[in-house]
């Protein structure tokens, strides 16, 4: 399949540890990849065998109509048609260092946000006995274990049990 300017070499399918060995076997070239969950790690190893490697960010991708039906080969045809577009942009490749900084701020976010809504759930859930319960995270605690000592012996069990494990010390 054609590209614009670019050509493809060729077309066809091959596994992951097959598709490395095939392009350790060719000439340096361009290549371009949908920069995916595990293509910082490719694009390094393409990088390491001598070619040119420009990861496309997956949203410029995804607006092609093939692209939802999701086979290698409607990839590759996305691919080729976001490589027209004159607004694809493409990925900075990432460093492992990068990639594992990325993972713990993303999982920080995600424990904040889970935090934000366990909290925001209690609150709700406490409204009833006490509507005065203070929206800020760092006055809930406080808050939170006086209510909690005056009004444990009404919650059943499992209440109980799921108050503690959420907000025990």
């Amino acid at each position: 399949m054609a590209c614009g300017k670019r050509h493809a070499v060729a077309s066809r399918k091959l596994s992951r540890g097959a598709f490395l060995k095939y392009m350790t076997n060719l000439p340096p070239c361009t290549i371009e990849i949908e920069a995916c969950g595990g293509a910082h790690t490719c694009v390094r190893t393409l990088i390491a065998i001598g070619h040119m490697v420009n990861p496309i960010k997956a949203k410029r991708v995804s607006v092609f109509p093939d692209h939802r039906n999701k086979t290698a080969a409607a990839d590759a045809q996305a691919i080729c048609e976001a490589l027209m577009h004159p607004r694809t942009t493409f990925v900075i490749i990432k460093t492992v260092a990068q990639r594992l900084l990325d993972f713990l701020l993303d999982r920080r976010e995600r424990l904040v946000h889970d935090r934000t809504e366990v909290i925001n759930q209690t609150r709700a859930f406490l409204a009833e006995p006490d509507p005065v319960m203070p929206r800020e995270i760092q006055h809930f605690d406080t808050h939170f274990r006086a209510l909690i000592s005056e009004l444990l012996e009404e919650f059943n069990n499992r209440i109980q049990s799921v108050l503690a494990e959420n907000f025990s010390e």
